[in-house]
């Protein structure tokens, strides 16, 4: 299984699955605060836990 990994660009945050950013942290002080939303479409990208990031895609677990 892939590991996904964590970019920052300097002002925002990330997730990177196979090279590619699947999904960004929502900004503070805003609805989506401390949660990843997609910007490719299928994939979900949950915290599941300290340290621990779960990438879904089509609901299927791809990466944890």
């Amino acid at each position: 299984m892939d590991k996904a990994a964590i970019e920052n660009d300097g002002d925002s945050f990330f997730v990177v699955f196979n090279g590619v950013r699947i999904a960004k942290r929502g900004k503070p002080e805003t609805a989506q605060a401390r949660m990843w939303l997609s910007i490719v479409p299928g994939y979900t990208v949950l915290d599941g836990g300290p340290s621990r990031l779960v990438v879904k895609y089509d609901g299927k677990v791809v990466s944890f």
